[in-house]
């Protein structure tokens, strides 16, 4: 099993100065998952000022879509030590890998 560090999560739309918490909860989300993607004009569009959440192995994404995460969550059993090690630093939310 791996074990990610865990940070407190700020919300960064607050840190960038936006005007109030009820600004912050109407952000755009974009919650990046595994498996394929197709990087298009249209995609990038739908991503801009998006604040961003990454589960599992949809954090190999962000890079490549020149993304920064808010918050990575996931159990993290499959995920590729050299993503962990590459985002070691960022927000992280470790959930127990049995589930019902």
């Amino acid at each position: 099993m791996r074990v990610l560090h865990i940070a407190p999560l700020q919300p960064q739309c607050l840190a960038k100065g936006q005007a109030s918490v009820t600004e912050c909860a109407m952000s755009k989300y974009a919650i990046l998952l595994s498996g394929p993607i197709e990087k298009t004009p249209r995609l990038i569009k739908q991503l801009s000022n998006a604040r961003v959440i990454a589960a599992d192995g949809g954090m190999a994404h962000a890079a490549s879509l020149g993304l920064s995460h808010e918050l990575w969550v996931g159990d993290f059993d499959s995920t590729p030590m050299a993503l962990a090690d590459h985002w070691h630093n960022g927000p992280c939310q470790t959930h127990p890998v049995p589930k019902d």
